[in-house]
């Protein structure tokens, strides 16, 4: 039988709460702990509740120079009058300076839930010897042995009777979507043979939710039942330090997102795409982005995915229109553009033509159009952070979206710190480049987290007036040419649906049983008229690529090696931008297959899927 439903003034002394009448605000007592002026941080911990770690913990807090804030009980079990109080506690004694939220035993019931309900705060959180389930404890529905005072205090402080309690949702384990944000510093460290607080009802069944879901936490267990020891203490502080004093931001916000965010508050529809090339293609952190998102905008989000695999920022400009444009104008748009550029050999000058170009591809279709980059992560960015270097194709991006004010979610960073800090492992967390189930999780959560602020209308300010490109040569505008506006061939073929004559070579989507003009042999030529000031085309590059050579208006011949490191194994679709500085109007482009080979070629195919006529930074 339960137990009686004590008073709320009994439950309020038991919670650590002072007893004041239902009509005024409940204010938390607390003694306050001083460092050493001399090794004074600026930070201040609001710990709350008691166990046996709180001793090694404080000290640790203070020889950091931490000011500890230091309450009793449990603030109200974590319900919402119990987490205002304790808000407006840390608010009054943090002030302006960094603030780290301390919760032990049942103190990390309220401390949780003051997380969950502002994931974007970015206060570091540890949960010691947490609670985080009060059907686990005090109610004793598990392991542990029931406390009768606690649970009628906890059923008072929530309202809840016995039926309300079993599938109540305010307890932190209920919660851990709020909790796997990516932006909320998250640790916890318990004793794996608790008695009152058995992790497997609690911390360790949180931790693996989060995992689950993609979220980035610390979790540090130890054998036995004692607290803390001064060591565990101090790399916890040193880790909550390092979050609160330079965790980089995850969202560049300058000018935001504000027309997407307006639209979405009047109960419009509004059209959100991706673009990239096979982080975005795949089934991956991108479809997760869209079901949370599509939930919490109530379907107000129609969405349009152009992941193609093995394009960069070059492609993505080339390929804009068929790809992404081509159901309508978009509203918003989120460009993967830091992760194939490197590996494709493009230079930071291309990177800036090609991301510049997507931004003006996409104003031309829908002047309001907002453009976010997204920075996910590779070894190559990473161990350049590692060297305090800024990797050329973040510092391309950078250099764009500072010019046109474009908001930037920079994954790679926020992950490289993960690493740093040691709540992240690249192998087992991501598991190489294309990533693992966690680690998409881990992108979802960290996109989902930066779109939170920008689809509320957060911002710095609105986009710059009047500036020009970054790079006038910048490539934009680019509308597909009909392969069969093809003329005068001699030697290529228009086949209706290529396919490879020798079997075991991969192929890519919409590259294969595809329309192209082909052909095998050196001299085979043809020519095709076109408009605009620029010019590109989309190949596959084989095991048996050739050269392609061109000529516009009859001016002289250029040539370019379409064989690349990856052509033994893959038909790899390659854009190549061939003019990007005509004179604006029509011209004519000869084609050319050239008599020279790479040596380890074993032809000189070409096949040209695409071509496509631009009108550059006029566009």
């Amino acid at each position: 039988m339960a137990p009686p439903l004590r008073s709320l003034s009994a439950a309020l002394v038991l919670a650590g709460l002072t007893a004041l009448p239902a009509a005024a605000r409940q204010e938390l007592e607390a003694l306050r702990l001083e460092p050493d002026s001399a090794r004074a941080s600026g930070a201040v911990a609001i710990t709350l509740g008691s166990s046996l770690s709180r001793e090694t913990t404080e000290a640790a807090l203070l020889a950091a120079g931490v000011r500890v804030v230091r309450v009793e009980g449990a603030a109200g079990f974590g319900s919402p009058d119990g987490v205002e109080a304790f808000e407006r506690l840390a608010r009054r004694e943090a002030g302006t300076r960094p603030a780290l939220l301390v919760g032990y035993d049942l103190g990390a019931v309220t401390v949780l839930n003051a997380a969950a309900e502002r994931p974007d705060s970015r206060r570091p959180v540890l949960a010691l010897d947490p609670v985080c389930d009060l059907k686990s404890r005090p109610a004793g529905w598990g392991a542990s042995p029931p406390d009768e005072l606690l649970w009628a205090a906890a059923l008072d402080a929530w309202g809840w009777d016995l039926e309300a309690a079993r599938i109540a949702p305010g307890n932190p384990i209920d919660r851990a979507l709020g909790l796997a944000s990516g932006v909320q510093p998250l640790a916890f460290a318990f004793a794996e043979q608790d008695p009152l607080s058995p992790p497997r009802e609690n911390a360790q069944r949180l931790a693996k939710r989060l995992h689950d879901l993609g979220g980035i936490r610390l979790v540090r267990s130890r054998p036995g039942s004692d607290g803390l020891d001064g060591e565990g203490a101090q790399a916890l502080v040193a880790w909550a330090l390092a979050h609160a004093e330079r965790a980089p931001d995850l969202l560049r916000l300058r000018a935001g997102a504000p027309r997407t965010a307006a639209r979405l508050a009047a109960g419009e529809t509004v059209r959100v795409g991706f673009l990239g090339g096979s982080l975005t293609e795949a089934a991956g952190w991108r479809p997760l982005v869209t079901r949370t998102l599509t939930s919490r905008t109530d379907g107000k989000v129609l969405w349009k995915a152009a992941g193609r695999a093995s394009f960069d920022s070059v492609g993505d400009a080339v390929r804009l229109v068929p790809d992404l444009l081509n159901e309508g104008p978009l509203d918003l748009v989120l460009l993967d553009c830091a992760v194939n550029d490197r590996a494709n050999g493009r230079s930071e000058q291309e990177s800036v033509r090609g991301i510049e170009g997507v931004l003006f591809g996409l104003r031309r279709a829908n002047p309001a159009c907002e453009l976010v980059l997204v920075h996910l992560a590779d070894e190559d960015k990473l161990a350049a952070q590692r060297r305090g270097e800024v990797p050329y194709e973040l510092r391309a991006a950078e250099r764009v979206a500072v010019r046109h004010g474009l908001s930037t979610i920079e994954v790679s960073r926020r992950v490289g710190f993960g690493l740093e800090v040691g709540e992240l492992d690249w192998a087992s967390d991501f598991g190489g480049l294309h990533p693992n189930a966690r680690g998409y999780g881990i992108y979802a959560r960290l996109v989902e987290s930066a779109l939170d602020r920008l689809l509320a209308g957060a911002s710095e300010g609105g986009p710059p007036r009047g500036v020009g490109p970054v790079d006038r040569a910048s490539y934009g505008g680019f509308q597909p040419v009909e392969l069969a506006t093809a003329q005068d061939l001699d030697g290529f073929t228009l086949d209706p649906a290529w396919t490879p004559a020798v079997p075991g070579v991969g192929v890519r989507a919409d590259f294969v049983y595809a329309p192209a003009l082909v052909a095998e042999q050196p001299g085979a030529r043809l020519t095709l008229p076109f408009e605009g000031s620029q010019l590109a085309v989309v190949v596959t590059a084989g095991p048996d690529a050739g050269v392609l050579e061109w000529s516009v208006d009859g001016g002289p011949w250029s040539s370019r090696d379409l064989f690349t490191r990856w052509s033994r194994g893959l038909h790899l679709p390659w854009t190549l931008v061939l003019e990007s500085a005509l004179e604006p109007g029509p011209h004519r482009v000869e084609l050319r297959v050239g008599a020279p080979r790479n040596a380890s070629s074993s032809g000189h195919a070409v096949r040209i899927f695409r071509v496509a006529q631009g009108t550059g930074t006029q566009g």
